[in-house]
């Protein structure tokens, strides 16, 4: 039996940090223990640590951390690695909900090999991709996953990372590179899936797009590691996709072009903010729009 401990960030969450503790309670476990929930609420100003505290009184396994003031995920990251008792650990942003095999299934690559420094979880946005936000953010995930790129939910071993640079904005990408530099490999099982939501504003969309590539660009000027979708293997992947995408949705061109304009905007706001602004993002504006999940926790 694999025993793991799992630590979930937050920030303002009350619209869907039950939803979320209600899917890790009702995980179908076999191989694996949840051995404890670690819910750190870092600077929060709703009711979220209030709903935390309610659902840890019948669920002994759940704890609460308060960081009083919003010091960043990688200090909240950093606060859970400094409290958990096991060395297989998941990490995870609260605004997600996972599927009832996720926590198993993020796993198994850990069970049956040894040389497994970390594992990704496959995000499934819930928008449908019948508007134009819908249609990006699904198209966006499907490279992302195609790139075999780690976020939203990951696991890994606690000896290789302990702590992260407070500096780091893209800690899966930071994370992703300590394990790969000491010799270690990455498992992306496809069926541990995680639901999301994406952004429903371009605005919104920008600004994640622009923050990832700044800390990308951070990830590989510091611990030079360069991230798979910045390679030109990776770009070359992406073009391959998105010409494969075009060619099946003709009547959604525009919602293409779309993507790719907003992508490239993002990358190149991105770049500008650092190199030109020295801007790190260890706290950034939330996206108000990816928060409310009800919708599928009915």
């Amino acid at each position: 039996m694999l025993h793991v401990s799992l630590g979930i960030i937050v920030f303002n969450e009350e619209k869907n940090i039950l939803n979320m503790l209600q899917s890790v309670s009702s995980q179908k476990l076999e191989r694996v223990a949840i051995g404890e929930v670690i819910v750190v609420s870092s600077g929060s100003v709703d009711k979220t640590a209030d709903l935390v505290l309610a659902y840890s009184q019948k669920d002994r396994t759940v704890s609460l951390v308060v960081q009083e003031r919003r010091e960043g995920k990688a200090s909240a990251i950093n606060e859970f690695l400094s409290r958990c008792r096991n060395q297989i650990v998941i990490v995870t942003s609260g605004d997600v909900i996972f599927d009832e095999n996720t926590v198993e299934s993020l796993l198994s690559p850990f069970l049956t090999d040894e040389g497994i420094g970390m594992s990704s979880a496959k995000p499934v946005p819930i928008d449908g991709a019948r508007d134009f936000m819908g249609f990006v953010s699904t198209l966006h995930w499907k490279l992302h996953r195609l790139l075999k790129r780690n976020g939203e939910t990951i696991a890994f071993r606690k000896n290789l990372v302990n702590l992260i640079p407070t500096v780091v904005s893209a800690d899966e990408a930071y994370i992703e590179a300590i394990v790969q530099q000491r010799g270690y490999r990455i498992g992306h099982p496809d069926n541990a899936m995680i639901l999301n939501k994406g952004p429903k504003s371009v605005t919104e969309f920008l600004r994640q797009i622009r923050r990832h590539y700044a800390g990308h660009l951070f990830v590989r000027a510091k611990f030079s590691y360069t991230v798979s979708s910045m390679t030109i293997r990776g770009i070359v992947s992406i073009t391959k996709e998105l010409l494969r995408c075009l060619s099946d949705n003709l009547d959604r061109i525009h919602y293409i072009v779309g993507y790719v304009l907003m992508e490239t905007a993002g990358r190149f706001l991105g770049i500008w903010d650092f190199y030109i602004r020295k801007r790190h993002y260890s706290i950034w504006s939330i996206a108000e729009t990816t928060k409310d999940l009800n919708e599928i926790s009915s």
